[in-house]
Parts: structure tokens; sequence; C-alpha cells
């Protein structure tokens, strides 16, 4: 059976400048513990977009839901040691998994590689490690040129517009980049994020608390006493904002991380060395059996124990997923577009789908053709025109990529152009698609004075497609103008 939390009124305890001692171990530990947090925190936005070269809206996105998930976690945390096991072994159990998190972050592995395929052909691209420019090089017959421009055409969009300067000629081309990160270093990344989620879930709500646990009710010193205690946090994130800035800039990735790590040691060996201090004030509430095994064996202690790993497990499992299995997400856009699903729901889901950097090319090329879709239902006509241009480009032979432009040019007017479309879409073998193709193709050729040409595509669709009531529509019309005529 564990103790009670009771212990003698502050008043009688060993003071440091008036305050309980403890006040100066949770000092000393929560400075570290923030200082690890926000020498990380500063690096992570930089370290995704030059090491691992993810997109800046996919690094974004992976800020905002660690930091969200952060501020989440104490919930959990604080609860289960409240309930459960305490202020103290929350605290050190916390500090153990954020000292692991911050360790892991520090094994980065080989720098992602980039290249750009134009034409068919890759070209290499190259850039330092730490440029704020994101200046880059293409590598052409073994020859480092520098990019004159590199542009995006939309948010999401794997297609760049780049120039540069090979012998006194400015060459402009697009093309579609491809980038290849490590699996392995991939998965620890989110893994280490992981951790530090769940450690600071255990550990930040529950130092607070021993804090307040220092003090009887209507002591007048704690007020005082929370104030010095945040001079430890402003300190901490003060101080690593410029040391591990310094050691990633000069030394490497590994060094800006590896201090951090160092920092929550540090915090982890002060809190444990000196947890005597806290004279009992955060130990588990009286009366909590934590010894006795309650299920398969294990006691409640190492129960709690075991949640508090799962949260790692969650997170890692989720951020994986999402940016493994991009495809997945893929699937679901195109399923929404089939299903007829809630065109602005199923847009979202487009737009993620996009965001991820494995996603392949022709699931890229598809995602965007199906957003293109959604945006025509919207009467977004020059959004869906410029999502399947992406489409087409990414993947020339998709099957309704072209078909589905060209239906986006007739609705804007410009019916040569979507006759080029459409005869270069009706190349593929699908005979829905095809019908289709026929279909807006009969209905462009009417626009531009071939009204042969346009009665026969409706009636190559309906041969098609027996049940494509549209196309009839359009041939009873041909023929009601006939009999009149």
């Amino acid at each position: 059976m564990e103790t009670s939390n009771t212990a003698a009124p502050s008043g009688t305890g060993k003071t440091f400048l008036g305050h309980p001692r403890g006040l100066v171990i949770l000092f000393f530990a929560e400075m570290w513990e923030r200082f690890s947090y926000y020498g990380m925190r500063g690096l992570l936005i930089l370290y995704l977009t030059w090491h691992f070269l993810f997109e800046s809206d996919f690094s974004l996105t992976l800020y905002g839901a660690y930091v969200a998930l952060v501020y989440l976690g104490p919930l959990l945390g604080g609860y289960l040691a409240d309930k459960y096991i305490g202020f103290r072994k929350a605290v050190t159990f916390g500090a153990i998994l954020l000292v692991v998190g911050h360790a892991l972050m520090g094994f980065h592995g080989p720098k992602a590689s980039e290249a750009i395929a134009i034409d068919g052909v890759s070209y290499e691209l190259t850039r330092m490690e730490y440029d704020e420019a994101e200046r880059r090089n293409i590598v052409v017959d073994g020859v480092e040129t520098p990019l004159l421009t590199f542009e995006q055409p939309e948010i999401g969009s794997a297609i760049r517009t780049i120039s540069y300067e090979q012998n006194g000629e400015t060459i402009t081309a697009t093309g579609t980049i491809e980038r290849s990160q490590s699996p392995l270093y991939s998965t620890i990344l989110f893994l280490a994020l992981a951790f530090i989620v769940a450690g600071v879930g255990f550990l930040k709500p529950n130092i607070s608390t021993c804090v307040g646990a220092l003090y009887d009710d209507g002591d007048r010193r704690r007020d005082a006493g929370f104030t010095i205690y945040y001079m430890g946090i402003n300190l901490g994130s003060f101080l690593a904002g410029i040391f591990c800035a310094i050691a990633a800039a000069t030394l490497g990735w590994w060094a800006g991380f590896g201090l951090a790590a160092v920092g929550m040691l540090a915090g982890l060996v002060v809190f444990v060395m000196g947890q005597g201090w806290l004279e009992g004030r955060a130990d588990p509430p009286a009366g909590v059996d934590l010894k006795t095994p309650v299920f398969m064996g294990l006691n409640r202690e190492w129960l709690v124990y075991g949640s508090g790993l799962s949260l790692v497990g969650m997170p890692a499992a989720a951020t994986g997923a999402i940016t493994v299995f991009g495809g997945g997400m893929a699937r679901e856009c195109y399923l929404g577009v089939e299903s007829k699903r809630a065109t602005y729901e199923t847009m979202e889901i487009c737009d993620l789908a996009l965001l991820q950097e494995r996603l392949t090319t022709r699931d890229r090329a598809a995602t965007y053709v199906n957003r293109g879709i959604l945006h025509m239902r919207l009467g977004r006509l020059e959004k869906a025109l410029s999502d399947y241009d992406t489409g087409a480009r990414l993947e020339p032979g998709l099957p309704g990529a072209q078909i589905n432009r060209g239906a986006a040019l007739y609705n804007l007017g410009r019916y040569p152009e979507a006759m080029d479309a459409l005869n270069a879409g009706l190349a593929t073998d699908d005979p829905d698609i095809k019908a289709v193709g026929f279909y807006n193709r009969g209905l462009t050729s009417e626009k531009l004075g071939n009204i042969q040409g346009a009665y026969e595509d409706f009636k190559a669709a309906l041969d098609l497609n027996p049940m494509f009531e549209l196309a009839e529509r359009q041939l009873e019309r041909f023929e009601v103008v006939a009999v009149s005529n």
C-alpha cells in the first residue's frame, strides 16, 4: 500500500529564502524541461522543411498537430496522477519519456533527396542544409547550375516551373517534383514527437501541481512561489532559443536536438535526486493500492505507465498513417466524388491527400482530376481547369484527365482548345469515359458549326453506353430538328 500524501504543514519544514526547499527542485526541473521543449520546438519547422524536405504546408500541419496534442495530453496525464500514481511519479515518468523523445530527435539520418522530372528525364536538385532562402541548384550533365526561379502554381501541387541559365541562354521548364525520404528516419521522427507528446502530458500539469502542494491553504507565500517557478519557465525558454539554435547551426541537427535531450536529462536528474525535498506532498493519494496485481499480473501503477506508452503509440501511428498511407486518402477522395457525397467535405479530403509527400504520381494526378470535378460542381471553372491541367501534366495517359479538361474548356467558351483536349482524351480504352468524351466532343462540334460531326459523336456515345440519357436527349433533339426541316 502506498503512503498518503499528507505531510507536515509547510511552515514547519525546512525553507530556502523563505520558501519550501522543494521549490528549488521544481524550479530547476521545470527550467530544464522548458529548455528542452522550446529548444526542439524552435528547430522543428526548419528541420522538417530543410532536412526532410517536406512541403511547408505539410510541415505546418504536422507542427500544429504536434502542439495541439501537447496541450491535450495533460488532460489524461493530470487525471491519472490525481487518481492513482500521484504527482511525483507522474513527473518522473513524463521526464523519462521526454528524455527518450528528445534523444530520438537527434537520429535524423541522411538528408532527403530532391529531383525534378521534365519530359521524362529526372534532374537532381541540390541546396544548402541551412539556407533560409531555400536556393536550389539543378544538376545538368554533371554541372550544378543555380535556379533563377522555382515556382509552385498552387498549394499542394507537385508541379514546379523553373528557370536557369545555360550557355548564355535562359531556359524555362515545367516538371514534377520528386522527393525521397528515408522511411526509417521518418518513422523515428514521428515516434520521437509521440514520446514528447506523452511525456509533456504526464509532466506539465503535475509539476505545477507539485508547486501548489508545497503550500498549505491560505499560505500567503503561494503566489510568490508560483512567480519564482514561472521565472524558471521563462529562463529555460530564453536559453533554449539561443543555445539549441547555435548548436544546430554550427554542429548539425543532432547537436541542437541532442542539447535539448541533455537539458531534459538534467531536469530528470535534478528532480529524482531532490524529490525528498517535496516532503511527501506529491505522493499517491491515500487509500490507493498500487502494488496488488489487478489485470494480467500487472498492478495499477504499471497499468498507468502502460496507458502512457499507449499515448506514444497513438500519435505515432496516426501521423505515420497520414503520411505513409496518403493513397488511402486519395481513394477516399475518389469515392467521395463517385458517390456524390457532401462536396465541401470531400474537397477537404482531396486537399489533405494532396499534402501527402508519399502519394504516387498516378494517385496525385487522379486526385487533382477528382478535385477538379468538385470545382466544376461548385461552378469554379478556372480552378477546375487548373486541376485538370495539373492531372494531365502529371500523368498524360490518365483516363478522364483530358476529357474533363475538355469539358472545362467548353464551359469556358474556349471551343478549339476543348476540341484538342477531347481528341487527346478519346485515346482511352475505357468505354464509359470514352462515351463521356464523345458526348462532350459532340457539344463542342456543334458550337464550332460541325453539325454532322456532333450528331455522329452523340450516336457514338450512346452506342458505347446505351443508358447515357444526356446523349439520347441530344440525338432526339437532332431528329426533331431534321423532321421539322
